[in-house]
C-alpha cells in the first residue's frame, strides 16, 4: 500500500480558493488526492496511491479563473510518500466442534469452537439433510460460538457446516452437523355442550375448535362413540331419557390429543 502524508496549509481565502494535490504516473494525467483548505499550520493530511513505481505530485488553486486579483498560498512544510509491503493476511483456523445444542419444534440451537482469535466473522450454511444443497443462512460475528437457526418446519432434519472469515479469506469448513426440529406440539381443543330432550329422548350438541386433522373422535363416558370429520360439531342422539349423566371429549382420531371434558345432566 502506498500513501501519502502532508504537512500543508493555505494562508486563508476570502473567496472560497482551495488546494487541490493530486497525482499521476506519467506526469500528465493527472488524478485528484486530496484538498487542502485549512490554514492550521499543524494540519496533517493523506490519500492512498493506487500506484506503485515513479509518481508525480502537483498542487493546484481551485479558482484560476482569469481576472482574479487575490493572492492565495499554499504552504508545504513537510511531503513524504510511504509503501508498506508487508506479508498478505492469512486465512483464520477452521471452526472445530460444531453441534446441535438444542431443537424446538421451529428452531436448532448451534454452538462450536473457534481454534484462532483473528477471525472477523463466520459464515454458516444449511442444507436440507444427506442433499448437498447449501445455502447460507447466517454471518455471525467474529469471537461467536453459538447461533440459533429461527423460523424452521417442524419435524425437519437439516445439515449445516460454518467456516471463519478475515481479511486474509475463509478458512475450510468445520465438520458437519445434523439436527431435527421437534415435532408440533399438541393443539389445545376446546369443547362445549348443550342439552336438549327431543320426544322424551336426550341429545348433545357438541362444539368444538382448535383440533387438527380430518377427523375427530367422539367420546362419552370414556368410550368412543363415533367417528366424526373435523368440522366443529357432532350432535348425540343419546336413544335415553329419565335422569342421565354423561361426561364428552373429542380427541384428533388415533391420537391421544384430547379436548378439556364437558359433563351434562338431564
Amino acid at each position: 500500500m502506498i500513501t501519502l502524508y502532508t504537512n500543508a496549509w493555505s494562508s486563508g481565502s476570502t473567496d472560497g480558493d482551495e488546494f487541490v494535490f493530486a497525482w499521476s504516473s506519467d506526469n500528465a494525467s493527472f488524478s485528484d488526492l486530496l484538498t487542502v483548505s485549512s490554514t492550521d499550520p499543524a494540519n496533517v493530511q493523506s490519500a492512498s496511491v493506487p500506484a506503485s513505481g515513479t509518481i508525480y505530485i502537483r498542487v493546484r488553486d481551485t479558482d484560476r479563473g482569469q481576472g482574479n486579483r487575490e493572492l492565495n498560498t499554499v504552504f508545504v512544510d513537510q511531503l513524504f510518500i510511504r509503501s508498506e509491503n508487508g506479508p498478505p493476511p492469512t486465512p483464520p483456523a477452521a471452526p472445530t466442534g460444531l453441534g446441535v445444542s438444542g431443537t424446538t419444534d421451529d428452531s436448532i440451537s448451534l454452538s462450536w469452537m473457534h481454534p484462532s482469535s483473528d477471525e472477523t466473522g463466520f459464515e454458516l450454511e444449511r442444507a436440507p439433510a444427506g442433499s448437498g444443497s447449501w445455502a447460507q443462512v447466517a454471518t455471525p460475528s467474529g469471537g461467536a460460538e453459538s447461533f440459533v437457526d429461527g423460523g424452521l418446519p417442524a419435524s425437519t432434519a437439516f445439515d449445516y457446516r460454518l467456516r471463519a472469515v478475515n481479511a486474509g479469506g475463509a478458512s475450510a469448513w468445520s465438520n458437519i452437523a445434523t439436527g431435527t426440529t421437534d415435532a408440533p406440539p399438541p393443539s389445545a381443543i376446546n369443547l362445549s355442550a348443550t342439552g336438549r330432550v327431543k320426544r322424551g329422548q336426550h341429545e348433545v350438541k357438541l362444539d368444538w375448535s382448535g383440533a387438527n386433522g380430518s377427523s375427530m373422535d367422539v367420546v362419552r363416558d370414556g368410550v368412543i362413540i363415533a367417528t366424526t370429520s373435523n368440522n366443529g360439531r357432532y350432535t348425540d342422539k343419546t336413544g335415553n331419557s329419565g335422569s342421565q349423566t354423561y361426561v364428552y371429549q373429542v380427541c384428533e382420531s388415533g391420537t391421544s390429543n384430547c379436548s378439556n371434558e364437558v359433563t351434562m345432566v338431564f
